[in-house]
């Protein structure tokens, strides 16, 4: 019976074959060419709750469903419906209960995505031509009352046309309806005003609302009926019930109502009241955001009326009264300071999303480099707050921790201006990217920051440190869990700086804050400031005298001289007869006290190089890795266990990042590595083996297409929950950022269950740092260090009966010892306190 050990009760001898790296094929799980804030809200999947349809109206055109389950719009990831066209409206084109998606090519022709029901839409069906502009304007309505909704749209000339739904899944001819404008004029709303049986039509022309009253098929305009408002939108209701819609308008910091009636001598429709009814909303005049009102009828006479505006510069609210037959309250703030830290906000949508009768609130933003899409459940509910279902996120940075505070690790991603993280896989479906906003939304916030992620409280997830070099302070927010950020303090920094890092400096458990200057300033080269776990102290540097001026390319942080404290390991360089120059140097770190020395000079300009430290031959003492985006040899720098350093040349080649995990089961890392290939405009992900960690050979994971040279990210995370270390790559850019994950299938260590006579004594177990056995001193031991799900992570041989096992961490393992002498085998449960 073979099986995965993950309790050991007896002596087992263990015979370990080694299997294949291999990973399945690339699923990407965020790609900047899926977010848009151009969106359709309709019920595509007929679940009775709101999906959405984004589609970018430049590029590739890509369009997609984002469903909403139970509430949730990013459980999945989005769909690809098309490419290459552009959505205008949805439409139940053949009246089957499911949407289906109208087009419309520039200046040209209307088309159709037909709905499949299954999540997916047929090719794009051209339906007729129509000579139209850019945007047609189209508004949904069933004009002839025949049951099939139809569409009126303007054309290039400002006239408005009645598409007719011919009822078999098309549109009839365009008819004519009346000249409605050039520019920003369009139908806002279609009713009988007049109650006279037909159609008549509200017209906004910017600032303006005319009402159109159809006579005879000819729509006449009243000026003695035209609003003038700073604000674009208007609500249309029968306030007094009197059979005339009223409408409600923004004019000097209140909502007006214009109330209509019927004059029987004239027999037109006229105005008989306007007044102020709902005062104390402001407007910033001068806003570039949008606005929204919104009526819902609750009973007889009876509404709740909504108002999303910008109330002052950066400060968005939405308010709320109520209007009772007639009777106004006064309105209140149920939405307060939506706003975020970015330039505009659109699209104001008051939805029920989830069809729970509660008004749930979407908007959007475009600018700052953001495409975000952003929902507030339940506006009614003071504790709510705005959620982020997409945003443009730079694909920087890798970071492992928990993020929303369930205790369960979380992989994150991004950097400037946006974070999001991912969870672990659910059923084996790829979810959708988690935004973050809860720092943007934070007054604190800065304007273009770059959020770090750390935890620097040790209560177990990620804080972020918004830091701006330029501006020179890094603002600490503790994380609550559930995306609620709580402004902690401001670190100002005395000198310019280029980078931050995270390094338990003084050792005491928690990482402090390290700073290296800007390249062209005097000053320190490192400062540092330190984690008291609740907040940080103030900026103080990092003195260590060195025999001429250094510059910091890259940095890296271990315990490389083993006396319990961080070291720092820098690459920099340094300008000497008419050349740069560049070198590895060790800062030694003996209790806060440094002192530097080189230990390696490079042959060639690392000016893009990085320095990663690794106990890559697991002996206890840690290598060292250089690489450069350009063409450089990529180096590996062996410890002979007295930090001298053996230089090993892997490859020429240009790395962008590297990881280390052993996925073949040999009891040696592979190193996973990407880069970018020039010449075919891709980024080539691979991995090298090594036997004796002098000779390497390379193997070929994927490549894909990709046209900028930004650096790449790796990770290697359990991103199914399988036990097996999955590949993460990111290619960060705001035009073509992608995420993308290879799902680990390779082989793993195989158990098979012997009982042996023969064993031996381990002792002490449970121990500390060192165990014994009680074989043979001076003979031959092979060792095997296993997981507890069969994984080799540690093998040496040693003639003694010992073995120091300091550097693990407290938990359970299965330790097995070959006497290669007379080549029996032991196993047990080793258990390091």
């Amino acid at each position: 019976m073979k099986r995965k050990i993950f309790l050991v009760v007896i002596w087992l001898v263990m015979c370990p074959i080694y299997g294949q790296v291999h990973f399945d094929e690339r699923v990407n799980i965020y790609d900047v060419d899926s977010l848009s804030v151009d969106i359709i809200y309709d019920d595509f999947d007929n679940d009775n709750d709101i999906d959405l349809i984004k589609y970018r109206t430049f590029n590739e055109r890509n369009v997609l469903l984002q469903k909403n389950e139970n509430g949730d719009l990013n459980l999945k990831l989005p769909t690809l419906v098309a490419s290459g066209v552009s959505p205008i409206v949805s439409l139940d084109m053949n009246n089957d209960g499911y949407p289906d998606l109208i087009t419309y090519h520039t200046f040209d022709t209307i088309g159709v995505l037909y709905n499949l029901h299954n999540d997916t839409f047929s090719e794009e069906q051209t339906l007729l031509s129509f000579a139209g502009s850019y945007s047609i304007s189209p508004i949904k309505f069933d004009y002839n009352n025949d049951g099939f909704i139809d569409l009126i749209v303007k054309n290039n000339d400002g006239d408005a046309y009645v598409l007719l739904n011919n009822q078999n899944g098309g549109f009839l001819p365009a008819q004519y309806l009346m000249e409605v404008g050039f520019g920003s004029t369009n139908i806002y709303k279609i009713d009988d005003i007049d109650n006279d049986g037909d159609y008549d039509l509200y017209v906004r022309d910017f600032y303006s609302l005319k009402i159109y009253i159809n006579n005879n098929g000819t729509f006449v305009v009243s000026d003695s009926l035209q609003i003038t408002s700073s604000f674009e939108d208007y609500g249309i209701l029968d306030i007094d019930g009197n059979g005339y819609n009223d409408v409600l308008y923004w004019e000097n910091d209140a909502i007006r109502a214009r109330y209509f009636g019927f004059d029987p001598t004239t027999h037109q429709v006229i105005v008989i009241n306007d007044s102020v009814v709902a005062p104390g909303i402001s407007y910033y005049t001068f806003s570039n955001n949008g606005s929204a009102i919104f009526i819902k009828n609750t009973a007889a006479g009876v509404y709740d009326v909504y108002i999303a505006l910008e109330s002052q510069l950066h400060h968005s609210d939405v308010y709320k009264f109520n209007i009772s037959n007639g009777v106004f309250s006064a309105p209140q703030a149920v939405l307060p300071d939506f706003d975020i830290n970015v330039f505009t906000l659109g699209n104001y949508k008051f939805l029920n999303l989830n069809d729970n009768g509660a008004i749930d609130f979407v908007f959007s933003s475009s600018s700052n480099s953001q495409n975000m899409i952003l929902v507030n459940y339940d506006i009614d509910n003071l504790s709510d707050q705005t959620q982020c279902i997409q945003q443009t996120i730079n694909t920087d940075g890798f970071t492992v921790v928990d993020m929303d505070g369930d205790g369960a690790e979380d992989v994150c991603i991004g950097q400037q201006n946006g974070l999001g993280y991912f969870k672990t896989m659910v059923n084996n479906e790829y979810g959708a990217i988690k935004n973050l906003i809860g720092v943007m939304v934070n007054p604190n916030a800065s304007m273009y920051t770059l959020n770090y992620i750390m935890d620097f409280d040790n209560d177990g997830v990620g804080d972020v440190i918004d830091y701006s070099s330029s501006d020179m302070y890094a603002k600490v927010f503790r994380n609550l869990g559930d995306d609620h950020f709580v402004y902690v303090q401001n670190v100002a920094i005395p000198v310019l700086t280029a980078k931050m890092h995270f390094a338990d400096i003084d050792n005491d458990g928690f990482r402090d804050l390290l700073f290296q200057k800007n390249p062209y300033i005097a000053g320190d080269e490192l400062m540092w400031a330190k984690n008291n776990g609740i907040d940080f102290g103030s900026i103080q540097p990092i003195s260590f005298n060195y025999p001429h001026d250094v510059d910091t390319v890259s940095l890296d942080f271990g315990d490389v001289n083993n006396n319990g404290t961080s070291d720092i390991l820098m690459l920099s360089d340094y300008y000497s007869n008419n050349a740069y120059h560049y070198e590895v140097i060790l800062i030694e770190n003996q209790n806060g006290v440094f002192s530097a020395i080189n230990i390696a000079s490079l042959t060639g300009n690392y000016g893009d190089g990085v320095v990663k430290i690794k106990d890559f031959d697991q002996d206890g003492d840690l290598d060292f890795f250089i690489y450069d985006k350009s063409t450089r040899p990529f180096l590996f720098y062996r410890n002979d266990g007295q930090n001298n350093f053996h230089k090993i040349v892997i490859e020429n080649i240009n790395i962008h990042d590297i990881a280390f995990d052993d996925n073949d089961g040999d009891g040696k890392y592979e190193i996973y590595a990407t880069n970018y290939n020039p010449n075919s405009y891709s980024s080539d992900i691979f991995y090298y083996r090594t036997t004796d960690f002098t000779n390497f050979t390379k193997f070929g994971i994927d490549s894909f297409d990709t046209y900028f040279q930004d650096r790449a990210d790796l990770l290697l995370f359990d991103y199914n929950g399988d036990k097996k270390k999955d590949l993460f790559v990111s290619k960060p850019n705001f035009v073509s950022g992608l995420v993308s994950v290879y799902i680990n299938s390779s082989n793993t260590l195989s158990v098979a269950e012997t009982a042996d006579s023969n064993h031996l004594k381990i002792f002490p177990n449970p121990f500390t740092n060192a165990i014994h056995w009680d074989g043979e001193n001076n003979m031959d031991y092979q060792l095997q260090l296993f997981t507890l799900d069969g994984k080799l992570i540690h093998e040496r041989k040693t003639p003694d009966n010992k073995m120091d096992f300091s550097f693990l961490e407290s938990g359970m393992y299965i330790l097995v010892i070959e006497n290669l002498n007379s080549h029996s085998k032991n196993t047990c449960k080793i258990i390091k306190k």
